[in-house]
């Protein structure tokens, strides 16, 4: 029973981040790593390992991660 609800919360966190995760990459546009700047390398590998630390640990709240896509990334790029 635990494994099934471990499941689960990991399955609601992936179908959560995702569509986010496609939001950003739209709003940063089609570059080609080769074309990308340093500062935004950087930016793409810190909410990589965000993503990642928020997937495997589920003692992260995750709306911690949420609020680093919608509040911290978009007004980078505007």
């Amino acid at each position: 029973m635990e494994l099934a609800k471990d499941f689960v919360v990991l399955l609601v966190r992936v179908l959560t981040i995702l569509p986010l995760m496609l939001l950003i990459t739209m709003i940063m546009g089609k570059r080609s790593i080769a074309e990308l700047p340093v500062f935004d390398f950087l930016i793409i590998l810190t909410l990589g390992a965000v993503v990642g630390a928020d997937l495997a640990d589920p003692s992260i709240p995750h709306l911690h991660t949420e609020d680093v896509f919608t509040t911290q990334v978009p007004p980078m790029y505007h």
